[in-house]
């Protein structure tokens, strides 16, 4: 009995000592200029759920700061809630990195003033988003006027548009795959590929996986990549 008691007893000093040692490794801290009263809240995606890793209350000063444990980059929300009443606050999607994060916006126009250094993966992600919105604006035109051309049956033009989305969608597959491969040695590469073209061809999917080096393959999202494209080529057969 006494070896089993001094057994536990180690066993439970090792693990208190193994999660001690795992110290907070990442500051991300900003200010929301306008910001007087409400929460901060960093959150991220755990089994399919949007849970809240953190929050400050803001009352007058409108910094914060949270302070955690990554063990590589990964993919967080921000979120808002201005406690003005409205059901529309804000959710910006912020891609973390193990260092020093700083974060500046305002109020007024949470998202497109945001600016967050210290994190590249967070960097090269926003310019591929900005280019994307370019995609999705073009798209949106398209769906109207494919419904317009429906409403008043005119074959020709729905022919027409409907050639010219399958166009704009094999462009940005083809621009996705290209800015992956250009940013290999981050683990915003996979990502962009899970997140924008899971449905893509499988060829797509493989070439970026195959450009990925050997840190990125093993990352979260290197990891996800495969498993998909192991299960996309299982659909297949």
């Amino acid at each position: 009995m006494k070896k089993n008691y001094f057994y536990y007893v180690i066993c439970a000093c090792a693990a208190l000592l193994f999660n001690c040692s795992k110290t907070e490794n990442t500051s991300f801290s900003g200010t929301i200029k306008g910001l007087s009263k409400g929460t901060i809240y960093l959150q991220q995606i755990k089994d399919t759920l949007l849970v809240t890793i953190d929050s400050i209350q803001v009352n007058g000063a409108s910094a914060f700061d949270f302070n955690l444990q990554l063990d590589e980059p990964d993919i967080f929300y921000l979120y808002l809630d201005k406690n003005d009443g409205t059901i529309y606050d804000d959710r910006l999607e912020v891609f973390l990195e193990p260092g020093e994060i700083t974060f500046s916006t305002k109020l007024a126009d949470f998202e497109k003033m945001s600016k967050i250094n210290g994190s590249e993966n967070h960097n090269k992600f926003a310019l591929y988003k900005k280019t994307l919105q370019r995609f999705n604006l073009r798209n949106i035109n398209l769906l109207q006027e494919n419904f317009d051309a429906h409403k008043t049956n005119d074959t020709n033009k729905i022919k027409e548009v409907e050639n010219k989305l399958s166009r704009l969608q094999k462009t940005k597959y083809l621009y996705t795959v290209n800015f992956a491969i250009q940013n290999n040695t981050l683990e915003v590469a996979p990502y962009v590929a899970l997140r924008e073209i899971s449905d893509a061809n499988i060829t797509y999917l493989d070439t970026i996986h195959k450009s990925l080096p050997l840190k990125i393959k093993k990352s979260k999202y290197g990891k996800q990549l495969k498993q998909l494209i192991k299960e996309r080529k299982k659909q297949t057969k």
